[in-house]
């Protein structure tokens, strides 16, 4: 009699009841319910980061090539590479032209097409080399008002629509 209690004792102490279980696969789940959002928006918050950082060290590059020559430079591989600048918009689709840029007239300060669209070939950066202005295009967020936010946001302006306007003169530059 001693042996059989002792199984059923060792089986008692040893083994989780099915309440138990279900109980740690609720706690799990509603932990991971919680915690996978925030770790996914960290990725894109550290797109988002990283494509501030690289507007303001373009930004910055062409503002000290006006300080030194009085003029803006002309944005091609070889300012990249003399600034020392990480080059491509985080945001650009796979094989996007480099830069949009062209001498625009000095009103310009934002190109026509802020939005990467699907099939279009646009470029990463809209540079107008009359004034000087870098921007960044965004990624499509769903609707007007999102996209509108993400592109004043990423590059710190206020405008108030996101109108597409014909600029004569606007050259993709495949770097």
């Amino acid at each position: 009699m001693s042996q059989a209690r002792r199984r059923v004792n060792t089986r008692g102490r040893g083994a989780f009841s099915l309440v138990e279980l279900v109980i740690v696969v609720v706690i799990v789940g509603l932990l991971a319910a919680i915690a996978i959002p925030r770790f996914s928006a960290a990725g894109e918050n550290a797109q988002y980061h990283a494509a501030q950082a690289a507007l303001r060290n373009l930004r910055e590059g062409v503002e000290m090539h006006f300080a030194e020559q009085n003029e803006y430079p002309v944005i091609d591989r070889a300012f990249f590479a003399s600034n020392a600048l990480n080059s491509g918009n985080p945001y650009a689709p796979e094989g996007a032209p480099l830069v949009q840029q062209g001498l625009f007239n000095d009103r310009y300060t934002d190109p026509g097409a802020k939005v990467f669209l699907d099939g279009v070939d646009m470029a990463g950066w809209w540079y107008n080399r009359a004034n000087g202005h870098v921007r960044a295009r965004v990624p499509d967020r769903g609707n007007a008002a999102r996209n509108l936010a993400f592109y004043n946001g990423l590059n710190g302006t206020a405008v108030q629509a996101l109108d597409r306007v014909n600029l004569a003169g606007e050259v993709d530059l495949g770097l």
